[in-house]
Formats: structure tokens, C-alpha cells, sequence
């Protein structure tokens, strides 16, 4: 009887700290309905992802504007070598969130990406530089989300 005590005062706590150590949360499913005004200079790919979020709905109170996409890409040269030793991506947006009652934030996201420009072939080396455009973007998106949930809180 002694035993079977001891064991539940020992795995009790074990696993209350398990389940709190791993970060355990349950989903939260939000109800926002968001409206996109899109400008027509930003490429079709980001526009295709910002139509494609779930939350999309034309007639509702809140409306995000993207106005511009500017993603700029340099090359940082080091030493003797004639080649760039890394490549440095840069995409930024400006994004203004309002509602009914009139423009509630302003904000200009940006995110850097840095990669190794030693690719032996250049075609695998665009490819790594386009890979990490798609997630520079999907980045942006999250950040977009984040903000709006923020503001709806």
C-alpha cells in the first residue's frame, strides 16, 4: 500500500513537468475575418498567398492594405576573390491596418536572409535564393497575421 503511495506522489509531479517543459497548448481557432486590399505591383505569388489565408472575407470591419513589395538582393565581396563570399536577401513591405473608425497601425515589415555564395553550380544557387524568398514570405505573412491577431485582442 506504502509502495503504490509513494509511486503516485513521484509520477504525479514528473508528469505535470512533462507536460509543462514540452511547451503543451491547445490550438486557439480565430473567428477574424480580414479584408485585402492588394496593390497590383506586388509579384503573383505573394498575392495568391495573402488570398489564400482562411480568414478572408470581403464585406468585413477590418481591412489590411499591402501597398508595396521591395525585395532587393546584394552581394558581400571579401578579400582577393573575385566572387561574393555571401549573398544577402532583403524583402520588405508596408502593410496599414484599419477599420471602420479609420486607420488603426502603419507598419513597414522587413526581413533579412543571409546565404553562402559558393555554389559551384549557379542553377542550384538560384534556386536557394528563390527557396528562400518563398520563405521570407511566408515570414511576412505570419508577421501579418501576428499583428492583425493583436490588434483584434
Amino acid at each position: 500500500m506504502m509502495f503504490s503511495k509513494q509511486k503516485y506522489i513521484f509520477i504525479f509531479p514528473l508528469l505535470l513537468i512533462i507536460i509543462y517543459g514540452c511547451g503543451y497548448m491547445p490550438l486557439q481557432k480565430t473567428n477574424i475575418k480580414i479584408n485585402y486590399n492588394i496593390s497590383q505591383d506586388l509579384p503573383k505569388d505573394f498575392k495568391a498567398k495573402l488570398l489564400a489565408i482562411p480568414n478572408h472575407e470581403e464585406s468585413s470591419k477590418l481591412e489590411v492594405s499591402v501597398s508595396s513589395y521591395d525585395f532587393k538582393k546584394y552581394e558581400v565581396f571579401g578579400g582577393v576573390a573575385i566572387r561574393s563570399l555571401e549573398g544577402e536577401l532583403k524583402l520588405s513591405i508596408d502593410v496599414s491596418i484599419s477599420s471602420e473608425n479609420g486607420i488603426i497601425k502603419t507598419k513597414n515589415f522587413v526581413t533579412i536572409k543571409r546565404y553562402k555564395t559558393n555554389e559551384l553550380n549557379p542553377f542550384s544557387q538560384n534556386e536557394a535564393v528563390k527557396l528562400l524568398k518563398d520563405q521570407m514570405e511566408d515570414s511576412l505573412i505570419e508577421q501579418i497575421m501576428l499583428e492583425v491577431n493583436l490588434i483584434e485582442m
